[in-house]
C-alpha cells in the first residue's frame, strides 16, 4: 500500500558476512538519480526479512565535506523512510549510505551512493527523490563538527575545507563503488560501532510533524499532508462490524463513473504481494476529491492479515488524475494505484518500491 513500502527488490547480491549476523538480513534500497536543491529528499529502504527488528539510519555528506552526519529512517510499514536536509544549490553531489542495526548490535549497510543535486527536476536524467512540503529533516553529527552539515541548509562547504574527507563510520574496508541509479544497492555485514553523538539541537520540525516511528508516525505525518489535499477531511473506518465499524459496502452498480460523482468516500480492500512467499490483506478507505480531472485525497488502511509485516493502521495522501473511467493515483513514497470505475466500484492494480504488486477494490458509500 502506499504507505507501506515493502520492498524486496529482486537481484540483490547476497551478503558477504564478516561475522555472524541475523540470517539473511539485508537492506534493500533503490537510490534516486537526483536530489532537488533547497528541498529535503526522501529516502526509502526496506529490511529483509520483513519481520526482522532493526533501526535504520542514513549517513550522508555533501561532496567536499569531511564528516558523516546521519538521519533516522522511521518505520513506514512495511519499509522505512527519512528525509535528508536540503542540499545547497552550490552542492554538486551528495554521498550517502543506509545502515541497519539489529537488536543484537550487528549491522548491515548499503554501498555508498553518489547522487547529483539539480536545481530543476526536469534536468535529472532519472528518478528524482520525492520531497516533503510539510516536514523538515533532523539529523545528528560527530562531536566537534558544525551543527548544520556543510553543503546543506545554507551552510558553506568552506567550514571544513582544510580537512580531508573521513571514511564512512564503522568500516575498515573501502566502500564499494556506487551502483547505477536504477539498481538496488547490496549490503554488507559490519561489526557494532558507536552511534553518532547528537550535535546541538537540529532545526525543529514543522508544526504537526510527529516524533517516533511506526503507524503513529505515518498517520500523523502523512495524514497532515493529505488533509490539505482532501479538503481537510480524513476518514478511517473499521471493516469489522463487531468493533463498531460499518456494514460491508454495497455491491457495485452501473457502468461508467458513479452517478453521484467521483468525489466521496470509498471503502474496500487491497491485497499486497511483498514477496513470492508473503502477501497481506488490508481494509482501506479512500477519501477522494475530484476537480477538473485532477484527483487528491487520503487513503487509510488497517492491516487485516500479513505474516511478514506489522499490524496496525495508517494513512497516506494520494494525488493523480482521472481520464474517462480510468484512475491513476500515487503516494509520496512511490506507491501507485491504477484502476477504473464500473459505476460505484473502483478497482485495479497497485505497485510499490522493491517490486511490490497487488490489487485493490473499493466501493463508493
Amino acid at each position: 500500500m502506499f504507505l507501506r513500502r515493502p520492498g524486496l527488490a529482486a537481484g540483490l547480491v547476497a551478503l558477504g558476512a564478516t561475522q555472524a549476523g541475523p540470517p539473511g538480513l539485508r537492506v534493500e534500497h533503490t537510490p534516486p538519480a537526483c536530489l532537488v536543491a533547497e528541498k529535503p529528499g526522501r529516502l526509502v529502504a526496506c529490511l529483509v526479512p520483513r519481520n526482522q527488528r532493526a533501526t535504520l539510519r542514513a549517513y550522508f555528506r555533501a561532496e567536499g565535506g569531511s564528516a558523516w552526519y546521519s538521519t533516522a529512517l522511521r518505520s513506514d510499514t512495511p519499509c522505512f523512510s527519512g528525509l535528508l536536509p536540503r542540499p545547497n544549490r552550490a552542492t554538486p553531489r551528495v554521498s550517502y549510505f543506509i545502515e541497519a542495526e539489529s537488536h543484537d548490535g550487528l549491522k548491515v549497510r548499503t554501498d555508498e551512493q553518489q547522487v547529483v543535486v539539480v536545481s530543476d527536476p526536469a534536468a535529472c536524467p532519472g528518478r528524482v527523490a520525492t520531497t516533503s512540503a510539510t516536514q523538515r529533516a533532523t539529523w545528528e553529527g560527530p562531536a566537534g563538527e558544525p551543527r548544520v552539515p556543510p553543503g546543506f541548509e545554507g551552510a558553506s562547504l568552506q567550514t571544513r575545507a582544510t580537512r580531508g574527507p573521513e571514511p564512512p563510520p564503522a568500516t575498515s574496508t573501502p566502500a564499494a563503488s556506487a551502483p547505477a541509479a536504477s539498481a538496488p544497492a547490496p549490503a554488507k555485514v559490519l561489526p557494532p560501532t558507536p552511534r553518532p553523538v547528537p550535535t546541538s539541537p537540529a532545526p525543529a520540525a514543522t508544526a504537526g510533524a510527529p516524533s517516533g516511528g511506526g503507524h503513529g508516525l505515518r498517520n500523523a505525518a502523512l495524514i497532515t499532508a493529505g488533509l490539505a489535499a482532501a479538503g481537510g477531511t480524513a476518514v478511517v473506518v473499521s471493516q469489522n462490524k463487531n468493533e463498531g465499524g460499518v456494514s460491508p459496502p454495497p455491491p457495485p452498480s452501473g457502468t461508467g463513473l458513479p452517478a453521484s460523482g467521483v468525489s466521496g468516500v470509498y471503502i474496500g480492500t487491497e491485497t499486497v504481494n511483498y514477496t513470492s512467499a508473503c502477501a497481506g490483506t488490508d481494509d482501506i478507505v479512500l477519501n477522494l476529491q475530484e476537480s477538473g480531472g485532477s484527483l487528491t485525497g487520503v487513503l487509510s488502511f488497517t492491516v487485516r492479515t500479513c505474516a511478514c509485516c506489522s499490524s496496525g493502521r495508517g494513512a497516506n495522501p494520494v494525488a493523480g488524475s482521472l481520464a474517462g473511467t480510468g484512475v491513476q493515483l500515487a503516494t509520496p513514497i512511490g506507491f501507485t494505484y491504477s484502476g477504473s470505475f464500473a459505476g460505484s466500484r473502483l478497482s485495479g492494480a497497485l505497485a510499490g518500491p522493491g517490486g511490490v504488486t497487488g490489487t485493490w477494490t473499493v466501493d463508493k458509500r
